[in-house]
């Protein structure tokens, strides 16, 4: 028969019941188990539907799952017991309402809606409910795993004559995402094993050779060692400021890339990674420019240069290849506005002085802000290729990130 030690409970310190209590998974665990049953998945229906409904059924799957998050999120941060400031849920709610409206101009461009949309309320869930100590090795051990799944098969390219061929910026970019939750856990473990696990993702970098990728990479690891000869840490207004202006570069990096320098230079005259510097986004970014002065307040949709691709032009012309753009692009400058105060916002709340709930070393908005550098070359935000893993990822390095609190 079990006993309980009633001098413990008597004295203020009920150590049974905090260990009754323990046993309990945080919302971010099933959140996270739930972000990677979805990214498996959804890698797999295309890897094993091998005709033409395979668009179809990832579409129906997507916007099901999409649905399902959007609803548990918002119920939890605007209903639930722990709520975020109003005015960062203002802006959230801003920018679902002025995409709803683009929405209902264009009739297109739901999937990405709702991927925005939980994004935002994402990261504002793991930061207010982050995962505990001993959630941390199963959903790392978990995301691994998934990674691995989607690299031996999940990112072939179909339509490709070599059902073999690997589409490398996925791969890339997936492992990019381990090497930075490896760096976070060996900076804090110093274990061989999480050593191996961000050597091995670093260089398979070298055999996929995705630059965006391996930007990312080395921009994080810079960012993870500089940080340490910072000795006071950055309060609310500096990340703010770093998040807010970092979108807005995007667009301006764009515009100088494409509509500055390819006309200068020219191809064939720097080669990064034994490819040209100019590939084909020039083009592309060009002709997104294009259609966002035709079409800014309300954008187009997922119809972007729906009339070059009918007369011909390849496909990768419907894709705006920078996420800045393609938000103004597919929504309009509105929803752009409204969406990079909200991502400031929600990406540092936490770090306000007067805040009284869970405190986090730098770590999160680090990533964060390398995810945006990285976005400036394709839409990560738009594809759940991308975004349920930078989810998860996300969610890893606050809970590893999370302050442990000092006994007074």
């Amino acid at each position: 028969m079990m006993t309980i030690n009633r001098q413990s409970i008597s004295s203020g310190s009920p150590r049974y019941f905090v260990k009754t209590a323990r046993k309990t998974r945080s919302v971010s665990f099933w959140l996270s188990v739930f972000l990677i049953i979805y990214a498996v998945l959804y890698f797999y229906i295309k890897s094993i539907l091998r005709d033409e409904s395979v668009v179809e059924y990832q579409a129906y799957f997507s916007i099901l799952a999409n649905l399902l998050l959007f609803c548990f999120l918002f119920l939890k941060l605007f209903l639930g017991g722990k709520r975020i400031e109003r005015n960062i849920k203002c802006w959230i709610l801003l920018t679902l309402i002025f995409c709803m409206i683009s929405y209902f101009v264009n009739f297109s461009g739901l999937e990405k809606l709702l991927g925005l949309s939980i994004f935002l309320m994402s990261i504002a869930v793991f930061q207010i409910y982050p995962l505990r100590k001993n959630e941390l090795n199963i959903i790392f051990c978990l995301f691994v795993f998934a990674v691995i799944l989607i690299l031996l098969n999940g990112t072939t390219e179909i339509d490709s004559i070599d059902e073999s061929k690997f589409n490398p910026n996925a791969c890339g970019f997936l492992l990019a995402l381990v090497f930075c939750v490896s760096l976070v856990r060996f900076g804090k473990s110093k274990r061989v094993l999480d050593f191996v696990m961000l050597l091995v993702s670093f260089v398979m970098q070298f055999f996929f050779t995705s630059r965006t990728a391996m930007l990312g990479c080395l921009m994080f690891f810079t960012l993870f060692v500089l940080r340490k000869f910072k000795k006071k840490g950055c309060g609310f207004k500096t990340l703010f400021a770093i998040l807010l202006v970092l979108p807005l570069l995007g667009v301006a990096v764009a515009y100088i890339y494409a509509e500055v320098l390819y006309p200068q230079i020219g191809v064939g005259k720097i080669i990064i990674f034994g490819k040209d510097l100019f590939t084909g986004r020039q083009e592309i970014w060009h002709y997104t420019f294009e259609s966002i002065k035709e079409h800014l307040w309300f954008g187009v949709g997922s119809h972007l240069n729906d009339d070059l691709l009918n007369s011909g032009f390849y496909d990768l012309i419907a894709n705006a290849h920078n996420q800045s753009l393609g938000t103004i692009a597919a929504f309009g400058i509105l929803p752009f506005v409204s969406f990079s105060i909200a991502f400031a916002a929600v990406g540092a709340f936490t770090y306000k002085r007067k805040f009284k709930g869970n405190k986090f070393t730098v770590l999160p908005v680090l990533f964060l802000a390398v995810i945006c550098v990285m976005s400036w070359f394709d839409l990560y935000l738009f594809s759940q290729y991308n975004w349920v893993p930078i989810i998860i990822s996300y969610g890893l390095i606050c809970g590893y990130g999370k302050k442990v609190r000092k006994k007074s």
